[in-house]
Protein backbone atom coordinates (compact mmCIF):
# COMPACT_ATOMS: atom_id res chain seq x y z
CA UNK A 1 0.00 0.00 0.00
CA UNK A 2 1.43 3.73 -1.11
CA UNK A 3 1.68 6.08 1.97
CA UNK A 4 1.88 9.62 1.40
CA UNK A 5 5.45 10.99 2.45
CA UNK A 6 5.49 14.72 3.75
CA UNK A 7 7.72 17.05 1.95
CA UNK A 8 11.00 17.21 3.50
CA UNK A 9 11.03 21.17 3.80
CA UNK A 10 8.18 20.25 6.03
CA UNK A 11 9.81 19.54 9.61
CA UNK A 12 5.96 18.83 10.64
CA UNK A 13 2.63 19.83 9.76
CA UNK A 14 -0.77 19.69 11.51
CA UNK A 15 -4.26 19.56 9.92
CA UNK A 16 -7.46 19.04 10.51
CA UNK A 17 -9.11 16.31 8.36
CA UNK A 18 -12.75 16.21 9.33
CA UNK A 19 -14.89 18.88 8.65
CA UNK A 20 -14.98 21.96 11.09
CA UNK A 21 -17.81 22.53 13.51
CA UNK A 22 -19.61 20.61 16.30
CA UNK A 23 -18.95 16.20 16.11
CA UNK A 24 -18.51 13.76 18.69
CA UNK A 25 -15.13 12.88 17.53
CA UNK A 26 -12.12 15.01 15.20
CA UNK A 27 -9.32 13.34 13.61
CA UNK A 28 -6.19 15.50 13.19
CA UNK A 29 -3.30 14.76 10.92
CA UNK A 30 0.12 15.33 12.09
CA UNK A 31 2.89 14.42 9.56
CA UNK A 32 6.94 15.34 9.31
CA UNK A 33 10.27 14.19 10.47
CA UNK A 34 9.64 15.50 13.57
CA UNK A 35 6.39 14.77 14.23
CA UNK A 36 6.65 11.78 16.38
CA UNK A 37 9.20 13.65 19.13
CA UNK A 38 6.23 16.00 19.01
CA UNK A 39 4.03 13.95 19.90
CA UNK A 40 6.26 11.69 22.15
CA UNK A 41 6.44 15.32 24.11
CA UNK A 42 3.27 15.80 24.38
CA UNK A 43 1.29 12.80 24.30
CA UNK A 44 1.16 10.68 27.87
CA UNK A 45 0.07 6.92 28.25
CA UNK A 46 -0.86 4.77 30.97
CA UNK A 47 1.49 1.95 30.04
CA UNK A 48 4.52 4.45 29.33
CA UNK A 49 4.26 3.70 25.64
CA UNK A 50 5.25 6.32 23.05
CA UNK A 51 3.90 6.98 19.72
CA UNK A 52 7.38 7.02 18.05
CA UNK A 53 7.80 3.06 18.93
CA UNK A 54 4.16 2.43 17.14
CA UNK A 55 4.26 0.47 14.22
CA UNK A 56 1.98 1.49 11.11
CA UNK A 57 -1.44 0.76 11.89
CA UNK A 58 -1.15 0.85 16.03
CA UNK A 59 -3.02 2.70 17.54
CA UNK A 60 -2.28 4.12 20.96
CA UNK A 61 -5.12 5.38 23.82
CA UNK A 62 -4.12 7.74 26.09
CA UNK A 63 -3.85 12.11 27.13
CA UNK A 64 -2.39 14.74 25.28
CA UNK A 65 -0.14 17.25 28.22
CA UNK A 66 1.70 20.27 27.68
CA UNK A 67 3.32 22.04 30.43
CA UNK A 68 1.14 20.34 33.16
CA UNK A 69 -2.08 21.12 31.56
CA UNK A 70 -4.18 18.01 30.51
CA UNK A 71 -5.49 19.17 26.43
CA UNK A 72 -7.32 16.15 25.68
CA UNK A 73 -8.15 12.44 25.83
CA UNK A 74 -6.72 10.78 22.39
CA UNK A 75 -6.71 7.73 20.65
CA UNK A 76 -3.41 8.19 18.61
CA UNK A 77 -2.81 6.21 15.11
CA UNK A 78 0.67 5.36 13.10
CA UNK A 79 -0.38 6.05 9.95
CA UNK A 80 3.22 5.52 8.14
CA UNK A 81 6.84 4.80 10.53
CA UNK A 82 7.93 7.73 8.45
CA UNK A 83 6.12 10.67 10.29
CA UNK A 84 2.44 10.48 9.85
CA UNK A 85 0.10 10.30 12.86
CA UNK A 86 -3.42 10.63 13.35
CA UNK A 87 -4.83 12.08 16.51
CA UNK A 88 -8.42 11.07 17.15
CA UNK A 89 -9.84 13.69 19.26
CA UNK A 90 -12.89 15.36 20.92
CA UNK A 91 -14.85 17.11 18.07
CA UNK A 92 -15.89 21.09 18.41
CA UNK A 93 -13.68 23.58 17.19
CA UNK A 94 -12.79 24.65 21.57
CA UNK A 95 -10.98 21.00 21.52
CA UNK A 96 -9.47 20.72 17.99
CA UNK A 97 -8.11 24.30 18.58
CA UNK A 98 -6.68 22.98 21.95
CA UNK A 99 -4.84 20.69 20.20
CA UNK A 100 -3.00 22.10 17.69
CA UNK A 101 -2.21 25.62 19.30
CA UNK A 102 -0.09 22.49 21.53
CA UNK A 103 1.02 21.05 18.43
CA UNK A 104 1.76 24.60 16.64
CA UNK A 105 3.93 25.74 20.47
CA UNK A 106 6.11 22.40 20.37
CA UNK A 107 7.09 23.62 16.88
CA UNK A 108 4.54 21.77 13.86
CA UNK A 109 3.35 24.01 11.06
CA UNK A 110 -0.77 24.41 10.78
CA UNK A 111 -1.30 23.99 6.90
CA UNK A 112 -4.42 23.55 5.29
CA UNK A 113 -5.54 20.06 4.25
CA UNK A 114 -5.64 20.47 0.49
CA UNK A 115 -2.27 22.40 0.88
CA UNK A 116 -0.83 19.56 2.41
CA UNK A 117 -2.56 17.19 0.32
CA UNK A 118 -1.24 19.41 -3.36
CA UNK A 119 2.61 18.87 -1.64
CA UNK A 120 2.29 15.40 -1.91
CA UNK A 121 3.84 14.19 -5.07
CA UNK A 122 3.30 10.25 -4.31
CA UNK A 123 -0.37 10.23 -4.54
CA UNK A 124 -2.10 8.39 -7.30
CA UNK A 125 -5.16 9.76 -8.93
CA UNK A 126 -7.36 7.91 -6.72
CA UNK A 127 -5.99 9.18 -2.85
CA UNK A 128 -6.07 12.68 -4.77
CA UNK A 129 -9.72 12.43 -5.08
CA UNK A 130 -9.82 11.41 -1.30
CA UNK A 131 -8.02 13.98 -0.27
CA UNK A 132 -10.27 16.76 -1.56
CA UNK A 133 -13.05 15.30 -0.49
CA UNK A 134 -11.96 14.60 2.95
CA UNK A 135 -12.28 18.05 4.82
CA UNK A 136 -16.05 18.16 3.13
CA UNK A 137 -17.41 15.05 4.51
CA UNK A 138 -21.08 15.04 5.51
CA UNK A 139 -20.15 12.71 8.23
CA UNK A 140 -17.39 10.88 10.54
CA UNK A 141 -18.34 7.68 9.17
CA UNK A 142 -17.95 9.08 5.65
CA UNK A 143 -14.36 10.93 6.96
CA UNK A 144 -13.20 7.64 8.13
CA UNK A 145 -13.54 5.72 4.52
CA UNK A 146 -12.03 8.01 2.72
CA UNK A 147 -9.12 8.31 5.12
CA UNK A 148 -9.28 4.66 4.43
CA UNK A 149 -9.03 5.47 0.84
CA UNK A 150 -6.73 8.04 1.57
CA UNK A 151 -3.86 5.97 2.76
CA UNK A 152 -4.56 3.66 -0.50
CA UNK A 153 -6.69 0.94 0.22
CA UNK A 154 -8.94 1.21 -3.30
CA UNK A 155 -5.45 1.75 -5.18
CA UNK A 156 -3.80 -1.28 -3.52
CA UNK A 157 -7.07 -3.45 -4.66
CA UNK A 158 -6.85 -2.07 -8.10
CA UNK A 159 -3.28 -2.65 -8.14
CA UNK A 160 -4.11 -6.15 -7.13
CA UNK A 161 -6.69 -7.19 -9.88
CA UNK A 162 -4.05 -5.33 -12.39
CA UNK A 163 -1.66 -8.37 -11.05
CA UNK A 164 -4.28 -11.00 -11.55
CA UNK A 165 -4.80 -9.80 -14.91
CA UNK A 166 -0.79 -10.01 -15.64
CA UNK A 167 -0.89 -13.08 -13.72
CA UNK A 168 -4.11 -14.18 -16.18
CA UNK A 169 -5.88 -15.15 -13.24
CA UNK A 170 -9.42 -14.01 -14.61
CA UNK A 171 -11.40 -15.40 -12.48
CA UNK A 172 -10.03 -13.26 -9.36
CA UNK A 173 -9.71 -10.33 -11.55
CA UNK A 174 -13.68 -10.81 -12.10
CA UNK A 175 -13.80 -11.23 -8.39
CA UNK A 176 -11.81 -8.19 -7.11
CA UNK A 177 -13.57 -5.78 -9.89
CA UNK A 178 -17.13 -7.46 -9.10
CA UNK A 179 -16.39 -6.41 -4.93
CA UNK A 180 -15.34 -3.38 -6.06
CA UNK A 181 -18.00 -2.22 -8.20
CA UNK A 182 -20.35 -3.50 -5.63
CA UNK A 183 -18.93 -1.09 -3.06
CA UNK A 184 -20.03 2.07 -5.15
CA UNK A 185 -23.54 2.57 -3.87
CA UNK A 186 -22.08 2.73 -0.27
CA UNK A 187 -19.02 5.11 -0.94
CA UNK A 188 -20.84 7.62 -3.18
CA UNK A 189 -23.77 7.20 -0.48
CA UNK A 190 -21.35 8.34 1.83
CA UNK A 191 -19.38 11.20 -0.16
CA UNK A 192 -22.81 12.60 -2.13
CA UNK A 193 -25.80 12.27 0.33
CA UNK A 194 -28.84 10.89 -1.03
CA UNK A 195 -32.14 12.53 -1.51
CA UNK A 196 -34.65 11.11 0.97
CA UNK A 197 -38.15 12.85 0.73
CA UNK A 198 -41.16 12.86 3.30
CA UNK A 199 -44.51 12.67 1.71
CA UNK A 200 -48.26 12.57 2.23
CA UNK A 201 -51.42 14.16 2.88
CA UNK A 202 -51.94 16.86 5.10
CA UNK A 203 -51.62 16.43 8.73
CA UNK A 204 -50.27 12.73 8.07
CA UNK A 205 -47.65 13.79 10.79
CA UNK A 206 -44.87 14.10 7.60
CA UNK A 207 -42.92 17.33 10.11
CA UNK A 208 -43.44 15.08 13.39
CA UNK A 209 -41.88 12.14 11.45
CA UNK A 210 -39.09 14.40 10.11
CA UNK A 211 -37.77 16.16 13.87
CA UNK A 212 -38.47 12.53 15.28
CA UNK A 213 -35.78 11.59 13.00
CA UNK A 214 -33.39 14.71 13.14
CA UNK A 215 -33.94 14.10 17.04
CA UNK A 216 -34.69 17.94 17.15
CA UNK A 217 -37.64 20.40 16.22
CA UNK A 218 -36.52 22.00 12.83
CA UNK A 219 -40.00 21.61 11.21
CA UNK A 220 -43.35 23.71 12.20
CA UNK A 221 -45.78 21.21 13.71
CA UNK A 222 -49.75 22.36 14.27
CA UNK A 223 -52.96 20.58 14.01
CA UNK A 224 -54.08 22.69 11.39
CA UNK A 225 -53.79 20.96 7.73
CA UNK A 226 -51.61 22.83 5.27
CA UNK A 227 -48.83 24.15 7.50
CA UNK A 228 -45.71 23.27 5.27
CA UNK A 229 -46.40 24.87 2.18
CA UNK A 230 -42.85 24.50 0.68
CA UNK A 231 -40.12 21.87 0.63
CA UNK A 232 -37.79 21.75 3.48
CA UNK A 233 -34.15 20.39 3.14
CA UNK A 234 -32.25 19.48 5.94
CA UNK A 235 -29.35 17.19 6.36
CA UNK A 236 -29.75 13.29 8.46
CA UNK A 237 -27.24 10.89 9.39
CA UNK A 238 -28.64 7.55 10.00
CA UNK A 239 -25.63 5.64 11.18
CA UNK A 240 -23.47 7.99 10.36
CA UNK A 241 -24.84 7.29 6.16
CA UNK A 242 -25.95 11.51 5.21
CA UNK A 243 -29.08 11.94 3.84
CA UNK A 244 -30.81 14.89 2.24
CA UNK A 245 -34.00 15.02 4.15
CA UNK A 246 -36.98 16.94 2.67
CA UNK A 247 -39.78 17.46 4.41
CA UNK A 248 -42.78 17.87 1.28
CA UNK A 249 -46.36 20.50 1.66
CA UNK A 250 -49.08 17.70 2.14
CA UNK A 251 -50.85 16.21 -1.10
CA UNK A 252 -53.84 16.84 -2.17
CA UNK A 253 -56.75 18.47 -4.02
CA UNK A 254 -57.15 22.16 -3.29
CA UNK A 255 -58.68 25.78 -4.69
CA UNK A 256 -55.69 27.49 -3.04
CA UNK A 257 -52.90 28.63 -5.50
CA UNK A 258 -50.43 28.89 -2.58
CA UNK A 259 -51.32 25.51 -1.61
CA UNK A 260 -51.74 24.39 -5.18
CA UNK A 261 -48.39 25.40 -5.88
CA UNK A 262 -46.92 23.60 -3.01
CA UNK A 263 -47.86 20.28 -3.66
CA UNK A 264 -46.96 20.65 -7.22
CA UNK A 265 -43.47 21.15 -6.04
CA UNK A 266 -43.88 17.79 -3.84
CA UNK A 267 -44.96 15.82 -6.51
CA UNK A 268 -41.94 17.58 -8.41
CA UNK A 269 -39.39 16.40 -5.23
CA UNK A 270 -41.16 13.15 -5.32
CA UNK A 271 -39.85 12.79 -8.80
CA UNK A 272 -36.25 12.86 -7.97
CA UNK A 273 -35.86 11.30 -4.94
CA UNK A 274 -33.79 8.56 -3.91
CA UNK A 275 -35.77 7.30 -1.78
CA UNK A 276 -39.08 8.40 -0.68
CA UNK A 277 -41.11 8.12 3.06
CA UNK A 278 -44.85 7.83 1.92
CA UNK A 279 -46.42 8.65 4.98
CA UNK A 280 -50.27 7.23 5.84
CA UNK A 281 -52.26 8.30 8.63
CA UNK A 282 -53.29 4.83 10.16
CA UNK A 283 -56.24 6.64 12.36
CA UNK A 284 -58.11 7.98 9.13
CA UNK A 285 -59.13 6.03 6.27
CA UNK A 286 -57.84 6.20 3.20
CA UNK A 287 -59.06 8.52 0.71
CA UNK A 288 -58.54 10.47 -2.53
CA UNK A 289 -55.64 12.26 -1.20
CA UNK A 290 -54.02 8.94 -0.41
CA UNK A 291 -54.33 6.71 -3.59
CA UNK A 292 -53.19 10.46 -5.28
CA UNK A 293 -49.84 9.67 -3.17
CA UNK A 294 -49.54 6.69 -4.57
CA UNK A 295 -49.94 7.51 -7.99
CA UNK A 296 -46.84 9.97 -7.57
CA UNK A 297 -44.57 7.16 -6.27
CA UNK A 298 -41.06 7.35 -7.35
CA UNK A 299 -39.30 4.02 -8.52
CA UNK A 300 -37.93 3.46 -4.84
CA UNK A 301 -39.95 3.95 -1.45
CA UNK A 302 -40.79 2.53 1.54
CA UNK A 303 -44.55 3.33 2.85
CA UNK A 304 -44.74 4.49 6.56
CA UNK A 305 -48.13 3.57 8.98
CA UNK A 306 -47.85 6.72 11.03
CA UNK A 307 -49.43 7.73 14.37
CA UNK A 308 -49.60 3.28 15.52
CA UNK A 309 -49.99 4.99 18.98
CA UNK A 310 -54.23 6.21 18.14
CA UNK A 311 -56.49 3.19 17.19
CA UNK A 312 -56.15 2.03 13.71
CA UNK A 313 -58.84 2.77 11.09
CA UNK A 314 -57.77 1.14 8.37
CA UNK A 315 -54.67 -2.15 8.00
CA UNK A 316 -52.21 -2.39 6.05
CA UNK A 317 -53.45 -4.71 3.25
CA UNK A 318 -54.94 -1.91 0.98
CA UNK A 319 -50.82 -0.43 0.73
CA UNK A 320 -49.67 -3.26 0.20
CA UNK A 321 -52.07 -4.38 -2.79
CA UNK A 322 -51.44 -1.42 -3.81
CA UNK A 323 -47.44 -0.63 -3.64
CA UNK A 324 -46.03 -4.48 -3.46
CA UNK A 325 -44.30 -3.01 -0.54
CA UNK A 326 -44.78 -4.10 3.02
CA UNK A 327 -45.20 -0.94 5.25
CA UNK A 328 -43.05 0.50 8.25
CA UNK A 329 -45.29 0.66 11.13
CA UNK A 330 -44.26 3.68 13.40
CA UNK A 331 -45.52 6.30 16.13
CA UNK A 332 -42.95 9.29 15.97
CA UNK A 333 -44.48 10.46 19.14
CA UNK A 334 -43.73 7.83 20.89
CA UNK A 335 -40.49 6.59 19.30
CA UNK A 336 -42.22 3.55 18.21
CA UNK A 337 -40.55 1.75 14.96
CA UNK A 338 -38.65 4.75 14.03
CA UNK A 339 -35.59 2.22 15.00
CA UNK A 340 -37.25 -0.27 12.25
CA UNK A 341 -37.91 2.51 9.88
CA UNK A 342 -33.76 4.03 10.28
CA UNK A 343 -32.89 -0.06 9.35
CA UNK A 344 -35.45 -0.23 6.51
CA UNK A 345 -33.76 3.59 4.98
CA UNK A 346 -30.34 1.82 5.16
CA UNK A 347 -31.36 -1.34 3.54
CA UNK A 348 -32.67 0.00 1.02
CA UNK A 349 -30.14 2.77 0.14
CA UNK A 350 -26.79 1.24 1.53
CA UNK A 351 -27.19 -2.61 1.91
CA UNK A 352 -24.19 -4.75 2.71
CA UNK A 353 -21.72 -2.33 3.95
CA UNK A 354 -18.02 -3.24 3.74
CA UNK A 355 -15.76 -3.60 6.66
CA UNK A 356 -14.18 -0.54 7.76
CA UNK A 357 -10.93 -0.69 6.46
CA UNK A 358 -11.83 -2.07 3.28
CA UNK A 359 -11.15 -0.74 -0.60
CA UNK A 360 -14.47 1.34 -1.29
CA UNK A 361 -14.80 3.62 -4.96
CA UNK A 362 -16.59 6.55 -3.91
CA UNK A 363 -16.81 8.76 -7.21
CA UNK A 364 -18.90 8.65 -10.62
CA UNK A 365 -15.15 8.69 -12.07
CA UNK A 366 -13.90 5.39 -10.50
CA UNK A 367 -17.03 3.85 -10.95
CA UNK A 368 -16.99 4.32 -14.50
CA UNK A 369 -13.77 3.13 -15.02
CA UNK A 370 -14.59 -0.04 -12.96
CA UNK A 371 -17.50 -0.55 -15.04
CA UNK A 372 -15.37 -0.11 -18.82
CA UNK A 373 -13.15 -2.91 -16.79
CA UNK A 374 -15.56 -5.07 -16.50
CA UNK A 375 -17.33 -4.72 -19.36
CA UNK A 376 -13.41 -5.18 -21.58
CA UNK A 377 -13.14 -8.11 -19.26
CA UNK A 378 -16.29 -9.93 -20.03
CA UNK A 379 -15.52 -9.59 -23.58
CA UNK A 380 -12.06 -11.32 -23.44
CA UNK A 381 -9.88 -7.66 -23.38
CA UNK A 382 -8.18 -8.68 -20.89
CA UNK A 383 -5.36 -5.46 -21.77
CA UNK A 384 -8.78 -3.31 -22.36
CA UNK A 385 -9.43 -3.93 -18.83
CA UNK A 386 -6.50 -2.62 -17.35
CA UNK A 387 -6.11 0.32 -19.45
CA UNK A 388 -9.51 1.40 -17.34
CA UNK A 389 -7.71 0.37 -13.88
CA UNK A 390 -4.61 2.41 -14.91
CA UNK A 391 -6.58 5.47 -15.95
CA UNK A 392 -8.74 5.04 -12.64
CA UNK A 393 -5.25 5.92 -11.07
CA UNK A 394 -4.90 8.33 -13.08
CA UNK A 395 -0.99 5.94 -14.46
CA UNK A 396 -2.70 6.03 -18.03
CA UNK A 397 -0.78 2.73 -18.84
CA UNK A 398 -0.62 1.88 -22.45
CA UNK A 399 -1.50 -1.26 -23.93
CA UNK A 400 1.48 -4.43 -23.98
CA UNK A 401 3.39 -3.53 -20.39
CA UNK A 402 0.49 -2.28 -19.09
CA UNK A 403 -0.17 -4.75 -16.14
CA UNK A 404 3.29 -4.25 -14.53
CA UNK A 405 2.64 -0.49 -15.08
CA UNK A 406 -0.42 -0.05 -12.98
CA UNK A 407 1.07 -2.70 -10.55
CA UNK A 408 4.22 -1.59 -10.25
CA UNK A 409 4.81 2.02 -11.73
CA UNK A 410 6.87 2.70 -14.95
CA UNK A 411 10.06 0.78 -15.11
CA UNK A 412 13.17 2.91 -14.26
CA UNK A 413 15.03 5.11 -16.76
Amino acid sequence: MTDAVTPPSARACACRLTPAGEGGISLILLAGSSASAILDRLFHSPRGRRPSRLPAGGLLYGRLRRNGVELDEVIVECAAPEGRFIINCHGGPLAVGRVIEALAAEGASEVPWPELAAQDGTLDAVQREAAARLPGAPTLRGAQMLLTQYRGALSEALRRTADALAAGDLSQAHALLRALSGSAPWGRGLVEPLTLVVAGRPNAGKSTLVNALLRFERMIIHHEPGTTRDAVEELLAVDGVPFRLTDTAGIRETAHDVEREGVALSIEALRHADLALLLFDVSMPLGPDDLKLIAARPGRCIPVLSKCDLPAAHSSEEIVVRLGVEPVRISAVTGAGLAALEARILAETCPNPPAPEAPVVFTKRQQECLGRARAALDAGHADVAVQAIGECLGCGAAQGDAARAVAYGPAPG
